[in-house]
This record gives structure tokens, C-alpha cells and sequence, in this order.
């Protein structure tokens, strides 16, 4: 009997280091799997970390071209911006500013004499107001012009490109216009 439960004994011991060595292996296959899968993990994190600075310092050069290129180009903004509201001011004077507008209507009437007779005789500037609607201010003006049809023409087509950006010739309109012909010296009507 003896030797029967010492054979028993080193079945069980057996079956216990078979259990143990299953259980070891089975911890080992599970550990190495886990590190595995979280090696990957770690791979693709780090893959994405590198990715992420490459284009971090990508877009640190652009960053650093477009300021480059707004610094050189601001100048130029700039000189366009000021030209701009040279030349809006201009076209819609803030104020009356009758003499200007009246040495406007000289340089026009010095310009179409180059073409034959317009002489502006008279300028008659009425009570400035606003137009409600558009918001900006209307200065009237009555004049009497002596011209030739041909200036005449010129002058309503001058009067018409007003508040062009081109010309810088400040914004006007016609209301109205009344005609007198002159007679020529042989009696006929003269346009």
C-alpha cells in the first residue's frame, strides 16, 4: 500500500505540474499576446506622433511663406488702399469744398475751349443737402454754359463718366437743362 499511495502521490504531483505548466503556458500565450497587441498600439501611435510633426513642420514653412508673402505684398495693400481713398475723396468730397468743385468746372471748361467755343459764365451754388436715402450730401448747382454742340455733347459725356475712379472727376448729375440757340449772322439758328 505503500508503494500505492506513492504512486498515487507521483500521479498527482504529475497531474498538478501538467495543471501548472498548462496554466503557465496558457499566462505566457496571454501576456504575449496582450504585449503584442499593445506594441502595435504603440507603433501606430508613435507612427501617427511622427506623422503629426512632419506635418506640424510643414505647415510651419507655409505659415512661414504666407507671412512672407502678406509682408511683402501689405506694402503694396496699403499704397492701393490710400490711392483708393485719395481718390474716393475726391469723386465724394466729405464737405461742400465749393472751390474745389469750382476749380474742377474750370480745368473742364480749360479742356473743352481746346475744341472750340464753352465758356461757363456763371456759378450759382444753392443750399447744400443730404439725400435721405443714399445717405451722402447733394451741393446744387446752376450754371449757364455757352458752348458748341460738339463741347456741349463732350461735357454731358464728362457730366455722365462723373465719379469714375479713371477720371477722378467728383460725382455730379444733371437735373435739368434748358436750351437758348444763338442766331448766326446770317440769321439762321446756330447749334
Amino acid at each position: 500500500m505503500e508503494n500505492l499511495s506513492y504512486k498515487l502521490l507521483l500521479q498527482r504531483i504529475s497531474i498538478q505540474k501538467k495543471v501548472y505548466g498548462f496554466i503557465c503556458l496558457v499566462l505566457v500565450v496571454a501576456i504575449s499576446s496582450y504585449s503584442y497587441f499593445q506594441w502595435q498600439k504603440y507603433m501606430d501611435v508613435k507612427a501617427g506622433i511622427l506623422a503629426d510633426d512632419i506635418t506640424l513642420e510643414e505647415l510651419g514653412k507655409t505659415l512661414s511663406d504666407e507671412q512672407n508673402a502678406y509682408y511683402a505684398n501689405k506694402e503694396s495693400f496699403d499704397d492701393l488702399n490710400k490711392a483708393i481713398d485719395a481718390s474716393a475723396s475726391e469723386i465724394l468730397p466729405k464737405g461742400e469744398q465749393y472751390t474745389e468743385l469750382t476749380r474742377q468746372l474750370d480745368a473742364i471748361e480749360g479742356e473743352l475751349l481746346k475744341y472750340g467755343t464753352f465758356e461757363i459764365s456763371s456759378i450759382d451754388y444753392s443750399v447744400p443737402t443730404t439725400d435721405p436715402v443714399l445717405g451722402f450730401g447733394i451741393l446744387p448747382v446752376r450754371m449757364n454754359v455757352k458752348a458748341t454742340n460738339d463741347n456741349f455733347m463732350k461735357f454731358l459725356q464728362m457730366m455722365e463718366t462723373s465719379g469714375s475712379f479713371v477720371n477722378k472727376l467728383r460725382l455730379m448729375s444733371i437735373s435739368s437743362i434748358r436750351l437758348n440757340f444763338e442766331s448766326a449772322p446770317d440769321g439762321s439758328t446756330q447749334r
